[in-house]
């Protein structure tokens, strides 16, 4: 089962999938009638769907099976949710477009710490160190480590140049990779968050989503819509899993419950990539390399730089 949604309408699609057929609409969710929805996760165990919506700032809990809505938490942030993270069956961080981040109890969905340490919106979240901290990513450039069991800030890295957008944990909790937007990847040493020990560029544009595959290989989703498979430290390219239409950059990458398959979403589809496919792409034609030595001496051509993330996905609202 696969859930897509579009940010800029007010519809949630899910989808059930197959092998070698194709994807299938087996239920709609319009509870964000005139109110645009700006981020969807699972539950833990699949049951219930949260998602944010950016005119009332409200989070809401939808039964998967049934489609009934159980829960809307009315200004459940001061600025519209951004970035969701399901902590464990009975904890959810949420963070907004104001740097806000929340953590809520989902027995009472109320909140039970709130943290406002960034100066730019929550890009992204995930968890260690077994679900005792909390790592966000922000516009600002900063990655802020969040204490779960104290509820209270660990510590906040210095600013990077640019927006921090994707975050993954590799080499056994030991490491963190975040992408930015100028198409760096940034490395942190576990519970050394000051700064970062190892930069690793070469993405043409921003790194807007990246998935852990293994302890060693990430995948990236770019802005320029491609989909890459990374080797971290040592750090070089494995090889192009596969492509978007360019115009759409990748917003999202998942793996399914049985981490059979990669999927990629943008705002044009969904895709499948056979995770066994992925590792067999050090012997492609391309081979291994730096990313510039694969993508060719001639350097990139990059985009505008978009000056924030959520100010492009807002004037594709406007556009709709």
């Amino acid at each position: 089962m696969l859930l897509k949604y579009r940010k800029h309408i007010q519809y949630m699609y899910r989808f059930s999938y197959a092998p070698g057929q194709e994807c299938k609409v087996v239920r709609s969710f319009n509870h964000h009638r005139g109110n645009s929805c700006r981020v969807a996760k699972f539950s833990r165990r699949g049951k219930c769907l949260i998602s944010g919506c950016k005119k009332d700032s409200a989070l809401y809990v939808t039964d998967v099976g049934t489609g009934k809505l159980l829960c809307r938490t009315k200004k459940a942030h001061s600025a519209p949710p951004y970035a969701i993270h399901t902590v464990s069956e009975n904890q959810l961080a949420s963070g907004d477009e104001g740097g806000e981040i929340k953590l809520w109890d989902t027995r009472t969905w109320r909140s039970v710490m709130t943290l406002k340490e960034n100066g730019d919106y929550i890009s992204n979240m995930t968890t260690g160190n077994e679900n005792r901290t909390l790592l966000a990513t922000s516009g600002d450039g900063s990655l802020v480590a969040v204490d779960l069991r104290q509820r209270r800030l660990e510590e906040r890295s210095d600013c990077n140049e640019s927006e921090l957008l994707s975050l993954a944990v590799v080499k056994g909790g030991k490491k963190v990779v975040c992408g930015d937007g100028e198409g760096v990847l940034m490395i942190y040493n576990w519970g050394l968050w000051g700064d970062i020990t190892d930069r690793y560029p070469g993405h043409p544009q921003s790194i807007d989503s990246l998935i852990a595959i293994s302890e060693s290989v990430i995948c990236t989703g770019c802005m320029d819509g491609t989909i890459r498979s990374v080797q971290v430290l040592p750090n070089q390219l494995l090889g192009t899993v596969g492509h978007h239409t360019e115009d759409f950059p990748i917003d999202s990458m998942s793996l399914t419950h049985d981490r059979a398959y990669l999927v990629t979403g943008s705002q044009d589809c969904c895709k499948f990539w056979p995770v066994e496919d992925i590792p067999k792409l050090v012997g492609s034609d391309k081979g291994a390399g730096s990313l510039r030595e694969v993508e060719g001496e001639g350097g990139w051509t990059r985009r505008k730089k978009r000056k924030r993330r959520h100010k492009w996905r807002a004037g594709a609202e406007d556009d709709s």
